[in-house]
């Protein structure tokens, strides 16, 4: 592929007005709620711990969210990854609030388009870390 990062960067700015907008006015105790049901075009995810334990530390900026899982790029060599949900756990950077967010690939196993009018019940982590 002839796609750079440097061609898709400017998306990730993008992401974080629409991340801090969708977090204004919420308490910090609401963030993990509403982070659960947005949608990660643009988003920088860090893979954090994985079944498949060649993904982690793998990082890249969503191109495309499909239902299984993300497809990024990487910002060091311009590659494209498929980052599976799946058994994954992902860190995804806040910069407007200052913090980083854990997301459980299992609970993300659903399109952006129906996870922002689903409601969801907990469910036990995939694995401890």
């Amino acid at each position: 592929s002839s796609l750079t990062y440097e061609q898709v960067k400017c998306m990730q700015g993008l992401w974080e007005g629409y991340v801090k907008g969708l977090l204004a006015g919420k308490a910090e105790s609401q963030w993990p709620a509403a982070l659960l049901k947005a949608d990660y075009h643009g988003a920088v995810v860090r893979v954090e711990a994985s079944r498949t334990r060649s993904l982690v530390g793998k990082e890249g900026l969503v191109l495309q969210e499909t239902h299984n899982a993300f497809i990024v790029i990487q910002s060091t060599d311009d590659q494209i990854k498929i980052l599976p949900k799946r058994g994954t756990i992902f860190l995804i950077d806040l910069p407007t609030a200052n913090t980083t967010m854990r997301l459980f690939g299992d609970q993300l196993l659903v399109y952006s388009s129906h996870r922002a009018t689903r409601k969801f019940k907990p469910k036990p982590n995939v694995f401890s870390l």
